[in-house]
């Protein structure tokens, strides 16, 4: 009886011995499989960290040059307003000049700089003279050739 108690225990401690071995080999796959999802972690994180600093250096970029777009809406702000001014005191002074002479002109500045045409706003098709304002696209045309000159 004894002999077959020993066998028994023999027997359970030989399958006790065989599950843990078992158990044993399934954690190190489950570690071995963590420490490779880790590593794939690791380089998303840098990769995620290089992405970052480039857009943190686009919106920087993009900020530089919102500023200098700034600056210039400035500069052509204070032109429109010397321009105002001496519209203003042109036409206080002149009296009204002839509006064919003023549209001729007007169209002639358009025609030689090109690239003054985003400010012309129809300029061109209504009369460069009014009762009440002067000459007043032919002043602008000419202060902000001056300006953009000068820069």
């Amino acid at each position: 009886m004894v002999a077959e108690e020993v066998r028994n225990l023999a027997q359970r401690s030989a399958q006790a011995a065989k599950s843990t071995a078992s158990m044993i080999e399934d954690s190190v796959k489950h570690a071995e499989s963590g420490v490779e999802i880790s590593g794939k972690v690791g380089g998303s994180l840098i990769e995620i960290a290089e992405s970052v600093r480039k857009v943190n250096s686009l919106v920087g970029e993009i900020a530089s040059a919102s500023n200098e777009q700034a600056h210039g809406i400035a500069q052509i702000n204070s032109a429109v307003t010397q321009l105002n001014q001496v519209t203003q005191t042109n036409a206080a002074n002149s009296g009204a000049s002839s509006p064919a002479r003023g549209l001729m002109i007007t169209r002639w500045v358009f025609g030689r700089w090109p690239w003054l045409r985003p400010f012309q706003k129809n300029v061109a098709t209504r009369p460069a003279v009014s009762p009440n304002r002067g000459n007043r696209p032919f002043v602008l045309m000419l202060v902000l050739v001056l300006v953009i000159r000068n820069r």
